[in-house]
């Protein structure tokens, strides 16, 4: 599919990822209370999430896609599809 493989391009020459995290641990994470657990909403195969592995103690990950869920399970102990 040629949108899939323009996505798998974009996402692999892009560094959005690494600045949203940034952006993230650096403006919004010191404003809370406590950082114990993060969930993560379409997740897909995890990209963001494994970006908050060491600001979290928990994270939980869902994904409507059943395809991604061998990729979640390999990082994350709670998986919902």
């Amino acid at each position: 599919d040629v949108y899939r493989e323009a996505l798998c391009v974009l996402a692999t020459a892009s560094d959005h990822n690494n600045n949203t995290a940034t952006f993230i641990k650096s403006r919004i994470l010191p404003q809370l209370a406590n950082n114990n657990s993060m969930l993560d909403v379409g997740a897909g195969i995890g990209t963001m999430s494994l970006l908050f592995k060491d600001c979290f103690s928990d994270i939980s990950v869902v994904d409507i896609n059943p395809q991604v869920q061998s990729a979640l399970e390999k990082h994350f102990q709670h998986v919902f599809i």
